[in-house]
């Protein structure tokens, strides 16, 4: 129950990331630029005040790095400084 409570954040972060429709799909099966998106998600849901990223783009396809770059812009200024 008490991760009921949880569960609604879970979905919003899947959603800002772009894998709301991927939630019932095994991490370790998602591609992976899908994977560092999720791994964006799981930072995110702790809600940090110093995120440090090193290479967040490395190995990605092109589709892959433009998206990214997106969720990365997107989590730095929806955060307050």
């Amino acid at each position: 129950r008490v991760l009921d409570r949880l569960d609604g954040e879970a979905r919003g972060l899947l959603e800002a990331v772009g894998l709301a429709d991927r939630a019932g799909i095994i991490a370790a099966q998602l591609p992976y630029g899908q994977k560092r998106a999720l791994e964006l998600a799981t930072t995110l849901a702790l809600d940090p005040r110093l995120m440090l990223l090193d290479e967040p783009t490395a190995g990605m396809a092109s589709a892959d790095i433009e998206r990214m770059i997106a969720l990365i812009r997107q989590a730095c200024f929806c955060q307050s400084v």
